[in-house]
């Protein structure tokens, strides 16, 4: 149970914190990239959810 809740943290650390970083460090280098990066965190959004799904199953 603590394997998978440690699991799932590293998992949401990379799909969001990390394109956020990311699409913070290339605003001020092309505006095109700011939407290419959001709609990429958004498609990863309801991968996280589910995530979170099992996560509280398991609890």
């Amino acid at each position: 149970m603590i394997a998978l809740a440690f699991c799932s943290a590293i998992i949401f650390i990379t799909l969001h914190i990390i394109p956020a970083s990311t699409l913070n460090w290339q605003a001020s280098n092309s505006p095109q990239s700011i939407e290419q990066r959001v709609n990429r965190i958004l498609s990863h959004t309801p991968l996280i959810g589910i995530y979170m799904f099992i996560l509280a199953v398991s609890i």
